[in-house]
């Protein structure tokens, strides 16, 4: 057990009382008598020997009367219970708390026999203890429960000019309510250890300059290093080197103090056995009378979800492809087939209504008449279909050339401006890629027209350093990007084409721009 706030007090308490035992052992062998004392309340103390006639009795009087009234303050400042008796158990002082455990106050208890108040079997142990410290003058602490509380007892003895122990300054603290905190905190210490200690993900603290300090259970999973082999070890010679620096960088801003770093990050980790294994990790600073000492993380081992999250790529790609592909078929079934009935139909009717409109009733040639422009219509319907299905420029020509003429379309309606790198303009990527880029900047475009009252319209299909980019930015009212998915702008489909093709799209909105972004870290390779 700890020590109380108050035992530098009782000890100089204690210290107090033995000097002021030898001065009543000096007064008595210097011939004193009896007279009382008064304390600073007018009770009498029971340091009362001294020779009145003297001066020195009178200056010890008041010396001892000063030190009476400190001590009372003192025993009187703490909750514990303070008392002390002589050899014989007779009460000579006592505080408050004490005098209240046995329900008077320190003046009607002073002078009594201290192992009366008490029931006969605890007055014997009691008795017994007080005994064995005046015999051995060495001082005695022991537990003990009265009354459903549990009592901290502390026995001192109190020597005399030649080392003699002649009286007894005991304490008695109630240590229920801490007995129970220490509880409660060891009982729930015990539940985090169990958790530290069976969680599947590592958790671990490591010093400023990236030394581990501790590791769980898991890390050795994680590892294939011991603990013991762990914790003599840094950081970077965990990490995979290509994240060493950004692991520096983190660690350097940690130390500064920044707390606004991205959470969680990833990289990757080398096992003991070589093989690579990828992690997510979150980390914060452990912190000590305001200054960072330490940083602590958890990391989980993230294999089983890249691993569901290429599996649910391919899927969601072939899903893509396969949608594609049957749109690809209609638009061609469409065109090839119905458009070009709906051609040979309607070349057949003007052609019957050059060649014999003089012979036929003025009500049927204006019907043929009427039929000829409906194919015509019909005609420029199926094609815009064709075209919405699967625009044919795309195929034939590839992607820059879809772009621009996606963004012709629109001219119309607002100012359109197209930006692509010059390779770019007849480099033709993987279909996949392809048709998958397009579709993103379809959906943008008809968000832009529907939705965003915008007057200007920007396109831009950009190369660089080995990441292809396709941004679509407008000018209008922009919308809340945190609550636009499921909002009816497509923005789910926009997202998983460009994660089935292993890109990223980031969406960014305010008034006067919206602005949404596809990057392919590793883009397939051109082909003309």
């Amino acid at each position: 057990m700890g020590d109380h706030a108050d035992d530098q007090q009782l000890r100089a308490l204690r210290q107090r009382i033995e000097t002021l035992e030898r001065e009543l052992q000096s007064l008595r062998a210097g011939g004193g008598q009896p007279c009382p004392a008064n304390g600073g309340n007018g009770d009498k103390s029971f340091f009362g020997l001294f020779p009145p006639e003297t001066a020195v009795c009178r200056r010890a009087e008041g010396d001892l009367c000063r030190e009476e009234s400190t001590a009372r303050a003192l025993l009187n400042a703490t909750s514990d219970r303070a008392l002390l008796i002589d050899s014989e158990g007779i009460l000579l002082a006592m505080n408050v708390p004490a005098a209240r455990a046995f329900g008077a106050t320190p003046e009607e208890l002073i002078g009594q026999q201290a192992f009366d108040l008490m029931p006969p079997e605890l007055a014997r142990t009691r008795r017994h203890r007080a005994d064995e410290v005046l015999r051995s003058g060495q001082p005695m602490r022991f537990e003990d429960q009265r009354e459903g509380r549990t009592l901290d007892n502390y026995l001192y003895p109190v020597l005399d000019g030649a080392g003699k122990a002649v009286a007894l300054a005991i304490y008695v603290r109630d240590v229920t309510d801490q007995h129970r905190a220490e509880r409660m905190l060891h009982e729930a210490n015990e539940r985090l250890q169990y958790i530290i200690d069976n969680t599947y993900d590592v958790i671990f603290t490591m010093d400023l300059e990236g030394n581990y300090t501790f590791a769980n259970p898991a890390a050795e999973t994680l590892t294939g290093y011991t603990r013991d082999e762990l914790l003599k070890m840094n950081m970077r010679e965990l990490a995979a080197p290509e994240y060493h620096h950004m692991l520096a960088d983190r660690a350097a801003a940690r130390a500064r103090g920044e707390n606004n770093l991205p959470q969680p990050f990833y990289f990757e980790i080398i096992r003991k056995d070589g093989r690579r294994v990828p992690v997510e990790l979150t980390s914060a600073a452990v912190l000590h009378a305001g200054h960072i000492v330490a940083i602590q993380g958890i990391a989980r081992d993230i294999t089983e979800r890249r691993r569901t999250e290429k599996a649910m790529r391919n899927s969601q790609r072939q899903l893509i492809t396969v949608r594609d592909d049957e749109r690809q078929r209609l638009a061609r079934e469409l065109h090839d087939s119905v458009g070009q009935g709906l051609i040979v139909l309607q070349l057949a009717m003007n052609s019957v209504l050059e060649g014999v409109t003089d012979c036929l009733p003025l009500k049927t040639a204006s019907q043929l008449g009427d039929a000829a422009r409906k194919c015509t219509d019909l005609i420029r319907e199926i094609r815009g279909i064709c075209h919405g299905l699967f625009p044919p420029t795309l195929d034939s020509l590839g992607l820059a050339a879809a772009l621009r003429q996606l963004l012709e379309e629109c001219r119309p309606h607002l100012k359109t401006v197209f930006r692509c790198r010059p390779d770019l303009e007849s480099c033709r990527l993987e279909p996949a890629v392809e048709i998958s880029l397009f579709r993103i900047a379809q959906e943008a475009v008809t968000n832009a027209l529907r939705h965003s009252e915008a007057r200007k319209l920007t396109v831009e299909f950009d190369r660089a350093d080995g990441t292809l980019r396709l941004v679509i930015i407008d000018d209008g009212v922009g919308f809340d990007s945190r609550g636009a998915v499921g909002a009816g702008l497509g923005l789910n489909s926009m997202t998983q084409r460009a994660e089935s093709i292993g890109g990223v799209l980031s969406l960014s909105s305010r008034r006067g721009a919206t602005r949404i972004e596809v990057t392919l870290p590793e883009p397939p390779p051109c082909r003309q």
